[in-house]
């Protein structure tokens, strides 16, 4: 009986720790959203002062499409941080409304006046959700709050994102930073074992679904050349990519290195993905060869993570 209470309590503590591990996870992803809304913000800042209308409306597009993505993860978070971020995010999609509806208007006396005052006001929104965000996430993982996600601020924003390269203390990783993504060179995962695989591959194949999904959406979302979502896609398989590769280094198996990197590649190539979802049309060709590029590292890494029992 006692052993029972035993086992009974380790599943609780463990069903809290795997719930908090998805809180932090998803305010994560919703973190980086919101730093590419602040990409599209200094484009547009730009772009309005140059006259570049069109260039205006498409990244106006992106930040909607980041807007709906991050109402997508706030969907599973727990009530106490979705109930604090939904009016944001609720308010801020009207706001986006707005300020593009007024851009696409005809010319009419003053409106480079109401165009800037609402343009203002998206940056303060901002502001208010970024804000918001830093402190439910500084709660959630017990820590001070980080910097404000503000234009104009990404460099130091991604210096102090919550997410890092894990490192063990009975391994070395060497790394190669350019454009803000990391590479990882040479890793020596086999020292970490772990003596059972069920519960790390259970989190793996919820990742790995989610991946599936986010593939299939990107694939619709090339058929309505609709980049900001296809981008959108492409961070969160990044992301998911990542914590699949971290989970990897504690997998029993022999195989794990080469998991690592294939997950690893995997990261690389959505992170490659986003940035030329950016570029809109132009890059149309590049993007259909690197959407071909993740499903077939995606498949040979789903392959290799079903050979683990």
């Amino acid at each position: 009986m006692q052993k029972i209470w035993i086992l009974l309590i380790l599943v609780m503590c463990w069903s809290l720790a795997k719930s908090q591990d998805s809180t932090d996870y998803t305010l994560n992803n919703i973190k980086q959203y919101a730093m590419h809304i602040d990409e599209s913000f200094t484009v547009i800042n730009s772009s309005i002062e140059a006259s570049k209308q069109q260039a205006v409306v498409q990244h106006a597009e992106n930040i909607k499409g980041l807007i709906d993505s991050i109402e997508e993860e706030m969907q599973y978070l727990p009530d106490e941080y979705y109930y604090r971020l939904s009016p944001l995010v609720s308010s801020y999609h009207t706001d986006v409304d707005e300020f593009e509806k007024l851009l696409l208007n005809k010319d009419f006396h003053g409106k480079d006046k109401f165009l800037t005052r609402a343009f203002n006001g998206l940056q303060q929104r901002q502001g208010e959700f970024s804000k918001a965000l830093s402190t439910a996430y500084a709660t959630a993982t017990h820590q001070h709050p980080p910097l404000e996600i503000n234009p104009g601020n990404e460099i130091a924003e991604e210096n102090t994102a919550p997410v890092t390269e894990q490192r063990s203390t009975s391994q070395e990783a060497t790394v190669i930073k350019d454009s803000n993504v990391v590479l990882v060179e040479a890793v020596n995962p086999n020292e970490i074992t772990t003596s059972n695989n069920s519960l790390l591959l259970d989190t793996i194949h919820q990742a790995q679904q989610q991946i599936k999904q986010w593939i299939t959406g990107i694939q619709l979302a090339m058929e309505k050349n609709s980049f900001s979502k296809m981008g959108a896609y492409a961070n969160n398989i990044s992301n998911a990519a990542l914590k699949i590769r971290d989970l990897t280094l504690f997998l029993k198996t022999d195989q794990k290195q080469s998991l690592y990197i294939l997950a690893t590649g995997l990261k690389n190539l959505s992170e490659a993905l986003h940035k030329l979802a950016l570029k809109g049309v132009a890059a149309q060709d590049e993007i259909q060869g690197c959407v071909n590029d993740i499903e077939t590292k995606f498949s040979t890494l789903s392959t290799g993570i079903s050979l683990v029992q």
